[in-house]
């Protein structure tokens, strides 16, 4: 028996789920731009979907990704997805610097080539 509540049922064994937060779209090319967005999520501080149509509209001159074409939402998905390049790069040199700073700190051996390497650290172990 179906509650009066809203919900969106899946073709499973009537399951109700929560309606989905992104929009659905027939175009291969909006989901992806969505897709994309999701995995911005951890480096976006406004992670909503009135931001990502503000990305869309500085890109394109469009308001919403659902009305893009595919030769503006191309541009878009380069766009966002070279975002999240630069963002995953930061994020991996912040990592290895942290490690090579860890083994400084160890006393292994290493850090003479950390100091010249560019990473600046104000103790460093003789």
């Amino acid at each position: 028996m179906r509650s009066s509540m809203p919900c969106w049922w899946s073709l499973n064994a009537g399951i109700c789920r929560e309606k989905p937060k992104t929009p659905r779209s027939d175009k291969a090319y909006v989901r992806m731009i969505y897709a994309i967005w999701k995995d911005l999520k951890p480096f976006v501080n406004d992670h909503s979907v009135r931001s990502l149509q503000s990305f869309v509209k500085r890109q394109t001159g469009v308001d919403a990704p659902e009305y893009l074409n595919a030769e503006l939402a191309n541009d878009v998905i380069e766009g966002l997805k070279s975002w999240l390049g630069r963002e995953r790069a930061k994020l991996t040199k912040t990592r290895i610097e942290a490690k090579l700073l860890r083994k400084c700190d160890a006393g292994r051996r290493g850090c003479r080539r950390l100091i010249r390497g560019g990473i600046e650290r104000a103790a460093v172990p003789a």
